[in-house]
């Protein structure tokens, strides 16, 4: 079977309207994945120049989703360690419901037990019922609440949680 980088680079998953291509970040993506933040988060989405500042570091990985040459979504996280720390999940509203969030979530958490991350994290909102039933399909438990972490609108944050080497098997 093919590494996981080697179906990062080459791997197009087929789905019933689409074909959905994974492709490590490059600078040209950023000013798109600006406009699905803005879509996606409002008042708290990243501006362009906070994208390419974070894809600058070398503890942290965007996954950009093609629709074609269309970027239609990303999934982005810091690591150290053996450790993952999700930000971002986010799909281009008229992508939604079709899968790509959840081929770019496997996408990334794929990656990471191929460079020996053992735990992944992020933080959801109570009322995303979307993207908690996503996390949970991909084997997240809630672990806690950080209380008052939201703004614009005010709300806790759900922590979840994944142990990398129990959803591999």
């Amino acid at each position: 079977p093919l590494c996981f980088m080697c179906r990062i680079f080459s791997a197009i998953i087929f789905s019933l309207w689409m074909i959905t291509i994974i492709r490590r970040f490059s600078v040209e993506n950023a000013s798109r994945i600006a406009e699905i933040e803005a879509q996606c988060f409002g008042q708290n989405a990243w501006s362009k120049f906070a994208v390419l500042d974070a894809a600058s570091r070398e503890d942290f990985i965007i996954l950009c989703a093609f629709d074609g040459e269309k970027c239609v979504g990303y999934a982005d996280a810091f690591f150290v360690l053996d450790e993952m720390d999700i930000c971002n999940v986010a799909v281009d509203a008229e992508y939604r419901r079709e899968g790509v969030g959840s081929i770019l979530l496997s996408a990334l958490l794929g990656w990471a037990s191929e460079n020996g991350i053992r735990s992944a994290t992020l933080d959801v909102r109570p009322s995303n019922a979307a993207a908690k039933g996503l996390y949970e399909k991909h084997g997240f438990m809630k672990i806690g609440t950080r209380r008052d972490f939201y703004k614009y609108p005010h709300e806790d944050a759900e922590i979840y949680e994944a142990n990398l080497s129990e959803i591999s098997k």
